[in-house]
């Protein structure tokens, strides 16, 4: 009998663990947070384009939401064809199952040279201590298209519902402008990417 109590005793302790490892970024770990707006710096260059840790006010589950320019699912692993991305995290890589109450909000910027924007750098995800492979390895992290809000192009609608509720996240951005292709990349391109 109490071997058995201690089994059922343990389950519920991987049972719970489990649900709160399989929570997605950026939903509240009990909070009475509804809504959030998160803007984009009022210029196209860093550091506008690179904001935070800013507070939220209230514990929310770790992660990443991930503005796409194309929906094709063959480039959400480019970060040549992401705009910007919300880290929910205090600084570096966030593990599945962790809270923080700060997020940053990273943009793609324009290369100096011919400003163009050509997507997220190891550079723009190097300010809150990530890298490409940070974002990809994470299980839970989130894909999402940017402009299909017809009414707000600029504004990407976000729901994160956890334990304690859910909060929607209105991410303002530019209108995607589609992913540029890289002319000739190298296996050393790729390599820089992905460390």
């Amino acid at each position: 009998m109490k071997l058995l109590l201690t089994t059922l005793l343990a389950t519920g302790c991987l049972l719970a663990a489990g649900s709160a490892l399989a929570q997605p970024p950026g939903s509240p770990a009990g909070c009475t947070l509804a809504a959030v707006d998160i803007l984009e710096g009022p210029t196209d260059s860093p550091p506008a384009e690179h904001i935070g840790p800013v507070p939220l006010g209230c514990p929310v589950y770790g992660g990443y939401v991930v503005l796409v320019e194309s929906p094709d699912p063959a480039l959400r692993n480019d970060p040549r064809n992401w705009s910007d991305i919300v880290a929910f995290t205090t600084g570096g890589p966030s593990q599945p199952g962790q809270l923080t109450d700060t997020y940053f909000y990273i943009s793609d910027s324009p290369d100096p040279t011919t400003n163009v924007e050509n997507g997220i750098t190891p550079a723009d995800l190097a300010y809150a201590g990530l890298t490409p492979t940070d974002i990809l390895a994470n299980p839970l992290t989130v894909f999402i298209p940017e402009g299909l809000n017809a009414a707000a192009p600029d504004v990407n609608l976000y729901a994160a519902a956890g334990p304690g509720g859910q909060i929607v996240y209105s991410i303002h951005s530019d209108p995607p402008e589609h992913p540029t292709a890289a002319p000739n990349a190298s296996w050393g391109q790729v390599k820089v990417y992905y460390r």
